[in-house]
């Protein structure tokens, strides 16, 4: 507590409340005959004594606001009147379980023995080398302004650190002291405006940096979603093509798996121009190398499906077909123009027209 705040702080100097005196008449007797002590501290004193005996207990636990409204003041006061009374030895306080929340209040021997037997002489003495303040610093203060002069007067305040006031001697002093004040609050004044910009220049900073962070953020969020649809038209592409795949290597196998048997062409695996061009090649039969095999087999198709007319070879039934006709020199082959049948004579000899002779003798173009 500074000077100033000693001086203006109001202090109570009323006689404490009355509810304790019909408690404890010899102790409140022998109390009030102890020298040296302020009247709240009397009252704080005689009602802890008062429960310490009550009943038989010897204890006290009461806390600082029961004795603050015992005392009428303050609980903060009323808890420097304990540790003052603590400190001249007439009231200990302790703290039995390690806990600040729990304490207890035990008054000395010398005072138990004062107001059992009234003889407070022995505790008086004991109060004279006591430093627990008589009176008020209010009171000090207006016996000092009644003498009309300020004396320098050192004042021992009601704390637990005993603090000292010093009065000022003159008006110069006092002036002195509020232009000290008056800098010190405008040096305070301009370092909190200072603060202030400096709050205002991070509050900004931050600002941004939580834009640009924001602004990253949806960035990333876009591009994770760009991503994810992405991923997903890839994965329905690979399960597509899978799905091709996947047909047709059960076409293949359906293929594979055929057992020949009296059919037609269409319903065997023949029907399909690409599996007969591979069976036919894998003959090797050299007489039929430049024959436009896709025309005996739409012939050959056409004529089973058209007379009902079922083999179980039909590879074999299409090479005994440009068999007959190679044989009559009618053989159907294929060109860079175009399929031409080949000449009768041609065929005997093993060797080819070129197709300009062949149309040039007028023979049959199919297509």
């Amino acid at each position: 507590m500074s000077a100033a705040e000693a001086i203006v702080r109001p202090i109570t100097t009323d006689e404490p409340s009355v509810a304790y005196q019909r408690k404890g008449e010899p102790i409140r007797n022998a109390i009030n005959q102890l020298k040296g002590l302020a009247p709240a501290a009397k009252a704080i004193l005689i009602e802890a004594c008062w429960l310490y005996e009550n009943g038989g207990k010897q204890e006290c636990h009461a806390s600082n606001e029961h004795f603050a409204s015992v005392a009428n003041c303050h609980a903060n006061s009323a808890s420097r009147h304990l540790v003052a009374l603590d400190k001249i030895g007439v009231l200990k306080t302790a703290f039995p379980k390690g806990d600040f929340r729990f304490r207890t209040l035990t008054p000395s021997p010398e005072l138990r023995r004062a107001y059992t037997t009234g003889n407070t002489e022995a505790l008086n003495t004991l109060l004279k080398g006591s430093k627990h303040p008589v009176e008020s610093p209010l009171n000090i203060v207006s016996k000092a302004l009644s003498t009309q002069c300020l004396p320098t007067t050192v004042i021992t305040t009601e704390q637990k650190t005993e603090e000292t006031l010093l009065l000022p001697n003159s008006e110069a002093e006092l002036r002195e002291q509020l232009n000290a004040a008056t800098a010190a609050l405008a040096a305070a004044k301009a370092e909190i405006e200072e603060l202030v910009i400096k709050a205002e220049i991070e509050r900004n900073t931050t600002r941004d940096v939580a834009r640009q962070l924001t602004q990253e953020t949806e960035a990333r969020m876009k591009a994770e979603d760009e991503l994810v649809a992405a991923k997903k038209k890839a994965n329905d592409w690979a399960a597509k093509k899978n799905e091709e795949v996947q047909a047709l290597k059960d076409q293949l196998k359906k293929k594979s798996e055929w057992v020949a048997k009296m059919c037609l062409m269409a319903d065997s695996p023949l029907a399909d121009f690409s599996v007969f061009e591979q069976q036919f090649l894998a003959l090797k039969d050299t007489r039929f190398a430049r024959a436009d095999l896709q025309h005996y087999h739409e012939a050959l198709l056409s004529w089973s499906k058209s007379k009902g007319e079922k083999r179980i070879d039909w590879v074999e039934a299409v090479r005994g077909s440009m068999r007959r006709d190679l044989d009559k020199g009618q053989l159907v082959i294929h060109t860079a123009k175009g399929t031409v049948v080949q000449n009768a004579a041609v065929a005997a000899t093993g060797s080819n027209y070129s197709p300009d002779k062949i149309a040039a003798q007028q023979t049959k173009v199919y297509r």
